[in-house]
Order: C-alpha cells, then structure tokens, then sequence
C-alpha cells in the first residue's frame, strides 16, 4: 500500500533521527573536511595517512563563478566510495552573495548520503564550512565500512603527528645541545 503525503514526511523524519543516531553526518563531514578535499590521485599511503586498503583514488573538478564541484572517489580493491562537494553561490538582490553547500556520498554510483552545509567567510582566515540537514540518507553497509576508514585514517593521523613531534622535539633538543657544547 503506498504511503500518504504525511506519512512519507514521518518516515523521512524517522531516518535523519537514525541517520543522526548513527553518527554519520559527523563522520563523513570530518573525513572530508580534515582529509579527502586534500588527497590527490598520486597520493602516498603514509604521508596523507591513508589505510593500505585503499587502492586507488580518483578525483574531479569543476567550477565556475557560481559553482564548484570536487569529487573523490576511493576504491577498496573492487568497491568504490565517492564523496562530492558541491559548493554553490548565489547573488542576492542587495548585491551580497549567499554561499551554500552539499555533501553527497555515493557507493558503486548511488547516492546514499546528502548533507547540506553551511558556510561563514571567516576574517583572515576564509571559508569554514559546517554540517547541517540532512537532505538524503539510505542504511547500508556502507556506513560501517565509512566509519572504519575514517577511524584508520584519523588513528594514522594521530600516529603521524606524534612522530612529526616526538622528531621536531628531538631536532630543537640537538640543537640547543649544539648552542650550549653539550
């Protein structure tokens, strides 16, 4: 029996509770956000903290005055997982410009994910994006496996920096041993 107007609007409703239940906005805003807008096709595993299940990327561009789309592609031996950002911009009639943007996951082609984003021109510093709505969610598999790499991406992240700091510590000890002829 196919469902009414308010009934379809409940169950939308019920699925961005689980989606923000599940944690998933969180998850793949950050993994975007601190990692994938940066990894290019050429990427090396250890330097971009990247798992070695991840076999290959590939990455696409475009833009204009009014638009911007970057999409990364990840693919786990035959499985790909692309995510899409899609900025847009539109001028208003006081001649400001209003900026908005979605997050739009899709496994094997489809989508399975859209987050709405919202944008703040920040002074000095420029565009800091935030998660907001929901705007488009179906329960997979999927997410576990986005959740498992963004926890081995953040993990090899956090390993990263420890040794990049445990050397920069070392580096600034030897050298003020060399100022002081210790």
């Amino acid at each position: 029996m196919p469902l009414n107007e308010a009934e379809i609007k409940a169950e939308i409703e019920q699925r961005k509770l689980r989606a923000n239940e599940l944690g998933v906005a969180r998850v793949v805003f950050r993994l975007w956000d601190e990692h994938l807008k940066y990894l290019q096709p050429d990427f090396d595993h250890e330097t971009k903290c990247m798992p070695k299940s991840l076999t290959k990327v590939a990455r696409k561009s475009e833009s204009d005055r009014w638009y911007s789309l970057e999409t990364v592609e990840l693919f786990f031996e035959e499985r790909s997982i692309s995510f899409t950002f899609y900025e847009n911009r539109t001028a208003l009639p006081d001649g400001e410009v209003f900026t908005s943007g979605d997050l739009i996951v899709k496994v094997e082609g489809k989508s399975v994910f859209d987050l709405r984003c919202s944008y703040e021109d920040v002074k000095y510093v420029g565009a800091k994006w935030s998660p907001g709505q929901i705007e488009g969610f179906i329960e997979g598999p999927w997410i576990d496996e986005v959740k498992k790499f963004e926890q081995q991406v953040s993990s090899l992240s956090g390993q990263r920096d420890k040794r990049l700091q445990s050397e920069r510590a070392q580096s600034e000890l030897n050298q003020l041993k060399e100022k002081f002829g210790l």
